[in-house]
């Protein structure tokens, strides 16, 4: 994609948060095959998620594992709450109705 005003191309940032590092690897991959230029950011636990968001200015995308190292039930709202214009999409082994309701109603996009 080409920003239009100067016909530059848009980079996006994305964070890839898992305490896998294959996931974080195999993520990675797809977002540069889906979107070549963005810049990605990995971040193995939440701790490390918000520190990440915190010294990025302008980030786009959260790809958000729901069962890493300080992950809790209110996780994706902390994050929704201090960074509200960046959208958060679950990641995650877990797929029961609850967990994906939940994610939802706290503030994931999906």
């Amino acid at each position: 994609m080409e920003n239009k005003k100067d016909s530059r191309p848009i980079k996006y940032k994305i964070v890839i948060a898992d305490d896998h590092a294959l996931v974080r690897g195999g993520l990675e991959l797809v977002v540069k095959m889906a979107v070549p230029n963005a810049e990605i950011f990995q971040a193995n636990s939440f701790d490390e998620t918000i520190n990440v968001l915190n010294s990025n200015f302008s980030i786009d995308l959260v790809l958000l594992d729901l069962m890493m190292p300080g992950m809790w039930h209110d996780s994706i709202q902390s994050i929704t709450s201090q960074f509200p214009d960046v959208p958060i999409v679950i990641v995650s082994v877990k797929e029961d109705f609850d967990s994906i309701h939940n994610s939802i109603s706290l503030g994931a996009s999906g």
